[in-house]
């Protein structure tokens, strides 16, 4: 939910007053009274603004259990409410939020002037701009409001953006796509991007989640307000554009690029119970044009210490509680099964003690530059790019080969813009990379 434009409803009043009206009737319970012995902090009641109506609301989570954030809504001012009340606290200037057991304690630039004390708050409370600006959050621009909400631990906490898909997907475009590349390309990732969205936003609710999305790659890549002309101009001529299967939004996966051969989503991740969706016939493999080869990342080929990548591969299974954290001396990692369009899905890796685990192709390429205790990070240059690789082990050198980069699954992005290049239409390249899915306007 986008609320922005705010529309003033009261005037600046005495601090006593404030303080009574402010505990029985907008924050209430959820409001602590004011340090004992200090003057109560300078507010005014402001009415809470109407919900927006920029396609359906989403929680983006964009920080994760931190300690304190810097908050400020530029040249405008701060409204802080909770999400259950009509009214809220209007604060001027930038505020430093910190966790404690008690819940937040907010402490604006200005107490730093009047000598008014911090105001602590019990959560969840949301931050509004006043003016229709951005709010910055440690620095960066974001579009929506900002709910702070515990997380864990008692001086803990998540921030979550409140905004309406349609802000919120110039970010993620611009973050998706390279700059240069074609308008059909950037409306065909629009229109990908709104799938997914809708797709985990129902997925998460339903499981009781305090949030949709991350605003990273382990959903979709996110740069807040941070956009460009061409990825908003994409939303707005796709908007409410969605790929549906049965009725509801298709969970359109893409990655970078496929190496000229997709994965299959029921290969890569699980199928059961609620990830039954997996299984969903547009997010398989099968023979197809490809249109990526002028991709740096078409083929590549990096070296690894063979006992480091041994090491890290047990050390990642056993963070997963995978039986492959007996992997000792790594023998060997071979392809042992194929999908429909003759990329690996399953491979085996070997000790020399003859001990073998089956791992599939994307989970391998992530155990390989996982980050594990005891061990540096690999470098990104040395990073195993996609699960589509070939293996040759000499000593404790390790030769990997590999064609393209991400999990494969759904629409390529230099694939996209390959054939953009070549004329096809958005339509078509969507039907491409999920044949079967219906492209419809959603809202």
């Amino acid at each position: 939910m986008n609320t922005r434009n705010p529309t003033r409803a009261g005037a600046r009043l005495g601090a006593g007053v404030l303080v009574s009206l402010l505990v029985v009737a907008t924050i209430g319970a959820s409001c602590a009274a004011p340090r004992a012995g200090a003057s109560p902090p300078r507010i005014v009641l402001q009415t809470r603004p109407p919900a927006s109506t920029d396609g359906p609301g989403l929680r983006i989570r964009i920080a994760r259990s931190v300690e304190t954030t810097r908050i400020d809504a530029g040249a405008g001012a701060l409204l802080i409410r909770t999400p259950t009340s009509r009214d809220a606290i209007r604060q001027s200037g930038a505020v430093t939020v910190t966790g404690a057991a008690s819940g937040f304690i907010i402490d604006s630039d200005d107490r730093n002037n009047d000598g008014s004390p911090a105001l602590t708050l019990r959560g969840p409370i949301i931050f509004e701009a006043t003016d229709g600006s951005t709010l910055r959050i440690d620095g960066a621009e974001h579009p929506g409001a900002i709910e702070l909400r515990k997380a864990d631990k008692p001086n803990v906490f998540d921030a979550i953006e409140l905004v309406g898909i349609e802000s919120y997907l110039p970010g993620v475009v611009a973050a998706e796509v390279y700059p240069g590349w074609t308008p059909t390309a950037f409306a065909a990732q629009a229109i990908a991007a709104r799938s997914y969205a809708l797709h985990e936003r129902a997925r998460r609710r339903a499981a009781g989640s305090h949030f949709d999305l991350e605003n990273t790659t382990i959903d979709q890549a996110y740069a807040g307000a941070r956009s460009s002309p061409k990825a908003r101009q994409a939303v707005a001529r796709t908007r409410g554009v969605v790929l549906m299967r049965q009725g509801e939004p298709l969970r359109a996966y893409y990655s970078s690029c496929c190496g000229g051969r997709p994965a299959s989503a029921r290969d890569t991740w699980p199928t059961e119970g609620e990830f039954a969706f997996n299984l969903a016939p547009p997010l398989q493999a099968r023979e197809r044009p490809f249109a990526c080869g002028f991709s740096h990342h078409f083929n590549w080929s990096v070296t690894r210490t063979t006992s480091s990548l041994a090491k890290r591969l047990a050390r990642a299974g056993a963070d997963a509680g995978e039986p492959i954290r007996a992997l000792r001396t790594l023998e060997s990692i071979e392809a042992v099964q194929w999908n429909d369009a003759g990329r690996p899905s399953f491979y085996e890796v070997r000790d020399v003690s003859g001990s073998s685990w089956r791992v599939r192709a994307d989970t391998l390429r992530r155990w390989s530059n996982a980050s594990v205790k005891g061990l540096p990070d690999v470098p990104r240059k040395a990073n195993v790019r996609s699960g589509d690789i070939d293996v040759v082990i000499v000593g404790e050198t390790t030769q990997i080969a590999g064609r393209g980069f991400g999990h494969g699954v759904g629409m390529c992005q230099f694939g996209a813009e390959g054939f953009a290049r070549r004329g096809w239409s958005r339509d078509r390249i969507l039907r491409l990379y999920y044949p079967g899915a219906r492209i419809s306007e959603m809202y």
